[in-house]
């Protein structure tokens, strides 16, 4: 089915596809992704900015979207040399995406704290790192590299002394 649904795209028969689409009884997000993606391919961004607003969201789907943002951002930034300020609103977006997600995990948690903290932003990085219990090593050490970027000693400092287990990398961290 899949392949079907890439010959039809490949030769631009998008309103045959939305009907067999359309016809399926049980549509994966595979399906979903490669409407949109064949759409896109073919000019008809109206069906695709439709069909991505009428397919359901699941935690995938999330996560490619704050993937898709980290993406877009990086390649903005080496194409255009983009302000500090314009980055900022990037990641002003990504939150925004986050506070929407109903069910969040440890990656999404991990890419709007890395988010703040490769942006500069450390104070808001440490208010979204206070307002979770529990962090993965990664995300200690996260936080710790950002306030030591902005030699931040003490802060990262009272980050060390707060973390639960201490590891290799977040002492390497540290030290240098």
């Amino acid at each position: 089915m899949q392949h079907f649904h890439q010959q039809l795209h490949a030769n631009g028969q998008c309103e045959s596809v939305l009907s067999l689409f359309n016809s399926m009884r049980r549509k994966t997000s595979v399906f979903w992704n490669s409407m949109i993606s064949g759409f896109l391919s073919n000019g008809r961004f109206e069906l695709a900015h439709k069909m991505f607003d009428q397919m359901p969201w699941d935690l995938v789907t999330w996560n490619i979207i704050f993937y898709l943002i980290k993406c877009l951002k990086e390649m903005l930034s080496h194409r255009m040399h983009c302000y500090r300020g314009m980055l900022n609103g990037y990641v002003d977006e990504a939150k925004r995406t986050f506070d929407e997600i109903p069910v969040k995990n440890e990656i999404s948690w991990n890419r709007i704290l890395a988010a703040y903290v490769q942006n500069g932003r450390i104070e808001e990085a440490r208010r979204l790192f206070n307002s979770k219990e529990s962090w993965a090593v990664v995300s200690w050490n996260c936080l710790m590299g950002g306030y030591l970027k902005k030699r931040m000693l003490l802060e990262a400092r009272q980050i060390c002394d707060r973390m639960p287990m201490m590891d290799e990398v977040l002492l390497n961290t540290m030290i240098s």
